[in-house]
């Protein structure tokens, strides 16, 4: 996907597969990255029109307090989320961070 650390993986994946100081000079390695909007691995509704009534299912079936577990650290640290979905994909980036 063409965003920011996907190409910081992929520059640190080539780092790594060879000797030396990577640099910008030729001879380099053109990257290439899917253009988000027809990216297959994450929810796009551009591919899959009925993720939106998925969505909505899966939230719903999380139990009251599992919501409002979730919910109360989103709003203690950030504020401006008040939708459970919003909530959900806050604290997915943030343990994705924590995990790389």
């Amino acid at each position: 996907t063409n965003v920011h650390r996907t190409r910081q993986s992929g520059m640190a994946l080539v780092s790594g597969m060879y000797e030396g100081e990577v640099s910008l000079e030729v001879p380099y390695i053109t990257m290439r990255s899917m253009d988000l909007s027809r990216e297959t691995m994450l929810v796009n509704k551009n591919i899959c029109p009925s993720v939106g009534d998925r969505e909505a299912s899966f939230y719903e079936q999380l139990g009251p307090s599992d919501a409002a577990v979730a919910l109360g650290v989103c709003t203690t640290f950030n504020p401006a989320i008040t939708k459970m979905k919003d909530c959900f994909w806050w604290l997915t980036h943030l343990v994705d961070c924590l995990m790389s």
